[in-house]
């Protein structure tokens, strides 16, 4: 599966980094809930919504991820993937 996350050009980079990662994020949880990669996309648990979102969140972190980009894409990669490597959430980081 690919996921492409077209962005506005601006001069503020966090903007377009915040829509990316939130457009990914959003792919990501799609593709979970439609069991993409032979998740159970939270599945039947017995332990009712909790155990459903844990399933997913299981899931969607078995999927594989490369980022590719060209020029203001892979800057936008660097800039998403230091954030993520400070471990900074996404609205502190992008504020």
């Amino acid at each position: 599966m690919v996921v492409a996350t077209p962005f506005a050009v601006g001069f503020d980079y966090r903007v377009p980094a915040a829509t990316i990662h939130d457009r990914f994020a959003a792919a990501r949880r799609a593709a979970v809930d439609r069991k993409y990669g032979g998740g159970d996309g939270g599945g039947a648990a017995a332990d009712g919504a909790a155990a459903e979102a844990e399933g997913a969140e299981a899931a969607a972190a078995r999927l594989p991820v490369v980022a590719a980009g060209h020029s203001l894409g892979a800057l936008m990669h660097v800039l998403l993937a230091r954030c993520a490597m400070d471990g900074v959430a996404h609205e502190a980081r992008l504020a």
